[in-house]
């Protein structure tokens, strides 16, 4: 009896090691669920085509903006983790290393759905798709989304190169055949962080190499939209003031294109994104030239005493703002 009450009790204590365990692996499960960018991913890739099917599943790109530095401040709280541990348990030369293999596999499952999020952000140059579709009317849409989450990303690899580089000094004292080693080992560490550091940056590659494409459409649009109005000012009792607003129009758009460029690109391909910013402010200055010339025009026919003070006036402005 002694004995089976033994047994019962030892299957008593599995049992519950075994609800202990299931309850950490839920717990472990529900945390990394906070990071995990395959949710929902076939829905955002496919939502290019059937937009408003999927529109309840496709993430807003505003909240995925807003959710890549905070996703990039718990890997770096994991890899600080990481160093201290290792260095602990496989000492400093060994614990660069290691942190650089976590840093590489902690992005290589969500590589793929990393690069569907950025286009649901804005569509890949040559894809085919307008970037109308999936910027959205909240700011963060387009090739700014693309800037701000490559501006993140980039913040992100500086931190998380100071957790993997090797330690200074770490082999100091060692003979020479200890020094070749810890140069050995520094030089795949180097490695290690050049192949992540690629990995991690790679979905903005198509946007570096075809930056003016990408910004085609939506200044295009935005120039359209302006011109447009340009070509409304016929009157001169409203010309000035119509004029004064839509002539500097263009220029935050052109400097803000600029920055993206310096920034994605660091010069990369310069002729393609002047030439684009070139034409937009040339054809700009060509609807603004056309609307004071009608204007103008109508000024010098006015005969008697329709030409008064107000048309010398709204003559003069007109000219000051060209």
């Amino acid at each position: 009896i002694a004995g089976k009450s033994s047994v019962e009790d030892e299957e008593k204590v599995v049992e519950e090691d075994d609800d202990l365990d299931n309850d950490d692996k839920t717990d472990e499960e529900e945390e990394a669920e906070d990071f995990d960018f395959s949710e929902e991913t076939t829905d955002a890739t496919t939502s290019s085509s059937t937009t408003n099917k999927s529109s309840s599943t496709q993430i807003n790109a505003k909240q995925f903006i807003e959710f890549l530095p905070t996703f990039y401040e718990s890997v770096l709280e994991l890899l600080s983790k990481e160093r201290a541990q290792s260095k602990q348990v496989f000492g400093p030369e060994l614990a660069p290393s290691i942190v650089g293999r976590v840093l590489l596999e902690c992005f290589k499952p969500i590589i793929s759905s990393f690069k569907s999020r950025l286009g649901n952000v804005c569509p890949v140059p040559g894809s085919g798709i307008s970037s109308s579709s999936s910027s959205g009317n909240d700011g963060f849409g387009g090739t700014e989304g693309i800037a701000a989450a490559y501006e993140s990303t980039i913040q992100f690899l500086s931190l998380a190169y100071d957790q993997m580089e090797p330690w200074e000094g770490q082999g100091s004292n060692s003979n020479q055949e200890n020094d070749h080693d810890s140069a050995s080992n520094n030089d795949d560490v180097m490695e290690t962080i050049r192949t992540a550091f690629r990995m991690i940056a790679s979905p903005f590659v198509p946007y570096q190499r075809a930056l003016a494409e990408a910004e085609r459409d939506p200044l295009g649009k935005a120039a359209s939209m302006v011109a447009k109005d340009v070509r409304s000012v016929v009157g001169l009792q409203d010309a000035a003031d119509r004029l004064g607003d839509l002539a500097p129009f263009m220029f935050p758009l052109a400097n803000s294109a600029i920055s993206r460029f310096e920034l994605l690109t660091s010069g990369y391909n310069a002729s393609a994104t002047l030439s684009l910013v070139d034409n937009l402010i040339a054809t700009h200055a060509s609807e603004l030239a056309i609307a004071m010339g009608s204007l103008s025009g109508h000024v010098s026919n006015s005969k008697g005493n329709e030409f008064d003070e107000q048309h010398a006036n709204c003559a003069l402005e007109i000219l000051r703002i060209a």
